[in-house]
């Protein structure tokens, strides 16, 4: 088995939707407020989708 290329053998990925950040913008409910990233739960990191989260593939 080798290291995976995709998140370096983490096992986790910057998440896309918040780009890391763990939250975003919400959509105008609270103007210019932010809200967690529904997409990481505010980690700011998700599962590696090609290892899945294995860190090796």
């Amino acid at each position: 088995m080798a290291k995976c290329q995709t998140c370096g053998g983490k096992g986790s990925v910057k998440c896309p939707k918040c780009k890391g950040a763990g939250r975003h913008g919400d959509g105008g409910f609270i103007p210019g407020g932010t809200k967690q990233c529904d997409n990481c739960h505010g980690s700011g990191v998700v599962k590696c989708g090609v290892c899945h989260g294995k860190g090796y593939v």
